[in-house]
């Protein structure tokens, strides 16, 4: 069993690479972190994540691909899960099915009173004068908030969201939060807001990384993905592929996240986190930051 420890779960290739043995124990973890894209298809890596790390928000496909999250566990029956979510989708996500149509529709409701009182407009009042058309116009579109349709989710009563903030991935220097009340650390992407995020509620546990590769762009799911009807290519799509590495550690604005592991590592010694690499080639472990660990091998030294 591994009980003391809090599992990571990220999208590199080598997640397929586990044995039937090693998923069975590590699906024995209770809190299995799958990080952004992973959740869609982690029946395909044999591993059920306890929480899903997803902040990113910043355009269409990211609210898509959380919205079909939501549907894939509604239909698996997966329950008490822990979401851990931007600020931005407060408001969105609902256990109730009556509360989650009801906003719904009368955010639906909204985008016709829009169009059907600019229609009236654009035959009446622009006919007539376009200044007094365009100052209605702004009037309308700025006092009826109009929310985007994709970001309403349904989830089941026993799970539960945990909304953060995160702090700006670009500059270095960022400081190492002591709360969820406070913005997370961030650096060139999720996975260190989520180390922070344990070192916050797991404190005193072993940090196992299964599919957290870092040297490649290529996902597990990277077939499966054409298989979804929208659009699943973020900001970073193109610059990883033309690297064929990770967004985190190509070099961008003169950065990437080896200026930063020195001090996410110090912090997790602190509150006694102990971080190991479950993929021997992964680039954490061949540019000596972690140590990569064999899953019978640890679980015999546990003893």
């Amino acid at each position: 069993m591994l009980k003391d420890c809090v599992l990571v779960l990220g999208s590199g290739k080598s997640i397929l690479n586990l044995t039937k043995t090693e998923r069975e124990l590590l699906n024995t973890c209770e809190v299995k972190i799958g990080i952004n894209k992973f959740a869609a298809f982690y029946e395909l890596a044999g591993i059920e994540p306890s929480h899903v790390y997803f902040h990113d928000d910043y355009d269409e496909s990211s609210i898509r691909m959380l919205n079909y999250i939501f549907k894939l566990f509604r239909k698996n029956k997966l329950k008490k899960m822990t979401f851990i979510l931007s600020e931005n989708y407060k408001g969105f996500v609902f256990t109730n099915y009556a509360a989650f149509w009801i906003n719904k529709a009368f955010n639906f409701f909204k985008i016709f009173l829009v169009h059907y009182l600019v229609k009236i407009g654009r035959f009446t009042i622009k006919k007539i004068n376009v200044d007094t058309f365009n100052r209605l116009n702004f009037y309308i579109s700025h006092s009826i908030t109009i929310n985007p349709v994709n970001r309403y989710n349904l989830m089941s009563k026993e799970s539960k969201i945990e909304f953060i903030r995160i702090q700006d991935s670009i500059a270095r220097g960022n400081k190492w939060s002591k709360s969820l009340v406070d913005p997370l650390y961030h650096f060139k992407g999720s996975f260190s807001t989520v180390l922070n995020y344990i070192s916050i509620c797991y404190p005193n546990k072993t940090i196992l990384l299964a599919g957290v590769d870092f040297n490649s762009s290529d996902y597990f799911f990277e077939e499966e993905l054409y298989s979804l009807n929208f659009n699943t290519r973020d900001w970073t799509y193109e610059m990883s592929k033309h690297h064929d590495k990770h967004y985190s550690i190509i070099e961008t604005d003169g950065n990437k996240i080896d200026d930063e592991l020195p001090l996410i590592l110090d912090e997790l010694k602190k509150t006694d986190n102990v971080v190991y690499s479950l993929n021997e080639l992964s680039y954490l472990v061949d540019e000596k930051y972690i140590k990569f660990v064999r899953l019978v091998e640890f679980l015999d030294n546990e003893k």
